[in-house]
């Protein structure tokens, strides 16, 4: 056994998170807008450009941070008093579908990179650096992360959030 794994495992760790991003990327720029979308990503925008939201029955951390590179570009803000429905047409009529959707997407990449990373380093904490390896490669390419990453949709940040209180219980219990 000439190289050892550790020392690989880094290298191995980024180049499987680069496929990750690579293959967001390329989902990401050629998925429509979804239904979840319409409604998620203006409504983050809205919390962030006046601190209430539209609609509270979602929670609104994961569509305030995909809506942030939206604050240093040049989005329009409609007008929000006529309810969600019309305040999401404005939105996306009178902003560029494209770059908008681009760029909150790339956040929720981040996001995926992120639970990735949390998912290598828990699995090397219980079971050893090849688990660690191997639930990094299923989660790199798994069609449902892949499908729903790139999204600006809870669906990814939810289990991310979990997964985080899940991994703060558990080195508080001494267990990984």
């Amino acid at each position: 056994m000439g190289i050892s794994l550790l020392k690989w495992e880094r290298q191995i760790a980024a180049v499987l998170l680069l496929c990750f991003v690579l293959q967001s990327l390329y989902a990401a720029s050629q998925l429509s807008i979804t239904y979840d979308e319409k409604r998620h990503l203006p409504n983050g925008y809205l919390t962030l450009r006046t601190g209430t939201a539209l609609n509270i029955a979602t929670p609104i951390l994961a569509p305030a941070w995909a809506a942030l590179p939206l604050l240093f570009l040049d989005t329009h803000l409609p007008d929000a008093s006529k309810g969600q429905i019309s305040f999401t047409d404005a939105f996306f009529s009178e902003n560029p579908l494209s770059s908008t959707l681009f760029w909150a997407r790339l956040m929720m990449i981040v996001l995926g990179v992120a639970l990735g990373l949390l998912i290598f380093h828990w699995g090397k904490q219980l079971f050893g650096v090849p688990a660690g390896l191997f639930s990094l490669f299923i989660y790199s390419f798994s069609p449902t992360v892949l499908g729903y990453g790139p999204l600006v949709v809870i669906d990814l940040p939810s289990p991310e959030c979990c997964m985080r209180a899940g991994s703060c219980a558990a080195s508080r219990a001494g267990i990984g």
